[in-house]
């Protein structure tokens, strides 16, 4: 089995989630990111629980996907997640969606953004408590001795040939 990154969600792909074309549509590869990444900041207590406590939470800031196989009706998803870089108010993070096999299916790479929401005020970005600071370096430092995963394109583009004379 390929080597995968720690699960932190699971799905099957359900019938109203299967385009025309008979597999998995984009957007429930976005739906099935979305769920992992509140799972995922869950279990680093940023999410609901959070902002009821603090009146902070996460915003996305950009993100991308990469398709590399299709999921047909039925098949077992699993997503895994990798803290790639953070500081003070910014998540780098990347998670790969796998097949029952382990073999990646879908690629999300995601930059998120710690915003403080005051009633009557526009939300601001603002650091992270200290607390939460230690605890990235902690979960960053985790992955420091796993080799560096496949990632996708981090732009857009089509690549045209060079002229040649």
């Amino acid at each position: 089995m390929p080597s995968m990154l720690p699960v932190i969600h699971e799905a099957t792909v359900e019938p109203r989630w299967v385009d025309y074309n008979g597999h998995l549509t984009e957007f429930a590869y976005a739906w099935i990111f979305s769920d992992a990444l509140t799972a995922l900041f869950d279990r680093w207590d940023i999410a609901a629980r959070y902002r009821e406590r603090t009146g902070c939470t996460m915003y996305s800031l950009e993100n991308h996907m990469v398709f590399r196989r299709e999921a047909k009706l039925g098949t077992q998803l699993r997503v895994g997640y990798r803290l790639l870089d953070w500081d003070a108010k910014r998540l780098h993070v990347l998670l790969e969606l796998y097949d029952p096999d382990g073999a990646a299916i879908a690629l999300y790479e995601g930059l998120s953004i710690h915003v403080r929401q005051k009633a009557g005020e526009p939300p601001r970005s603002a650091p992270f408590p200290d607390d939460v600071q230690t605890r990235m370096a902690d979960i960053h430092a985790s992955f420091a001795a796993e080799p560096a995963p496949r990632r996708g394109a981090s732009s857009i583009s089509i690549r045209r040939p060079t002229a040649t004379t």
